[in-house]
């Protein structure tokens, strides 16, 4: 005998950038699924608040200008994690080629 419970779900259909308000949704749009979520729970003495929670959603091209400069970009197929120094270069002109596409 099998019994079941009825389960409520919620799937995310629609993001909107937090940065440029681009609105992107699950329906195809490959811009949906570059988008970076970050949710941090802060800690004890905190800038943001002990115990606050921060929250934003940024479409690819608006992380890009914020934190571009900062990331570490890998492949994970390779055990190797470049700086973004080392390739800042390459990633401004992908970026630029992007934006130009659009």
């Amino acid at each position: 005998m099998q019994k079941f419970k009825t389960v409520t779900t919620q799937e995310v259909t629609i993001l909107i950038c937090d940065g440029c308000g681009l609105q992107t949704s699950a329906d195809g749009d490959y811009e949906f699924h570059e988008f970076i979520s970050i949710v941090h729970h802060c800690g004890y003495s905190s800038i943001h608040g002990d115990g606050k929670q921060v929250e934003t959603d940024l479409c690819q091209h608006c992380f890009a200008d914020m934190c571009g400069n900062t990331l570490k970009i890998g492949d994970p197929l390779d055990d190797r994690i470049s700086s973004s120094n080392e390739n800042t270069l390459a990633y401004q002109n992908i970026f630029q080629a992007i934006t130009k596409s659009k």
